[in-house]
């Protein structure tokens, strides 16, 4: 077997390289991430400037480590049709430090880079961590979620996959980093988060704003991603592409 792996945290951040060591146990492993960390750039990719593929040094004799000055969607495209030699059998995007549930799974780079597999028709995997304190994973945390991941993929999901547009978004609490916990196979919750920004100014005077999160007062719905996770639960959302409303749509005119 031969997985692909990119993420948005980037090549050097803690979840790929304890994914990639996880994996890499039972199969072949290409991992094309961004240089740098690309969260929130969703599905985008790169066409106004040339993208490189640097060569990094491996660990392993079955790993091996491209660093792309670009998205993760361009990282899983250049991954299937130019670095990884042969067409990988998976792509997994992951483990970001921090939960991609509800309505920021369009925003998320992760859930792109797993969503470009399945343009592709590959099995493809984005893989979401919960965490106290974003971009500060707990070492053990990365360990456990890595070989999580690994079982629920290989021993659950793989073999069970349907259709080859579907992408399966797993979200991890940290209630599972501890214990066994249940698996919920689950919708995306669709109501808006709450955001403001932070206004100031820079040091030349000019104003900016500051995208910020902050908690929302209206209570999740039972069923979805986001209670699941919060009932520590480990959620897994089939996805696919298709953006139609086929509920707006007469299906006699179309024939």
């Amino acid at each position: 077997m031969h997985i692909l792996i990119t993420n948005d945290d980037g090549i050097h951040a803690p979840g790929i390289i304890g994914l990639a060591n996880e994996f890499s146990k039972y199969a072949n492993v290409t991992v094309v991430a961004p240089e740098y960390e690309q969260s929130g750039v969703s599905h985008a990719l790169t066409f106004l400037k040339p993208i490189n593929a640097i060569a990094l040094p491996s660990a392993f004799h079955n790993v091996k480590r491209f660093a792309v000055n670009g998205t993760p969607s361009d990282c899983t495209r250049l991954g299937i049709l130019e670095l990884c030699g042969t067409q990988p059998d998976v792509v997994i995007s992951g483990i970001n430090c921090g939960l991609n549930v509800g309505i920021n799974c369009l925003y998320s780079g992760t859930i792109g880079g797993a969503r470009e597999g399945s343009f592709f028709e590959l099995p493809s995997f984005a893989i979401s961590l919960e965490v106290l304190h974003k971009g500060q994973p707990d070492t053990h945390h990365v360990q456990r979620a890595s070989q999580l991941s690994r079982e629920l993929i290989l021993d659950r999901l793989l073999p069970s996959v349907k259709s080859k547009m579907t992408m399966y978004n797993i979200n991890l609490p940290l209630a599972a980093m501890e214990q066994s916990v249940d698996v919920a196979t689950v919708p995306m919750e669709t109501r808006r988060f709450e955001y403001h920004f932070d206004k100031g100014n820079d040091p030349a005077g000019r104003p900016y704003f500051w995208t910020k999160h902050v908690a929302s007062e209206i209570r999740n719905l039972n069923g979805t991603d986001v209670s699941a996770v919060e009932h520590g639960k480990i959620a897994v959302t089939p996805m696919t592409y298709d953006l139609t409303d086929y509920g707006q749509i007469d299906t006699e005119e179309c024939r």
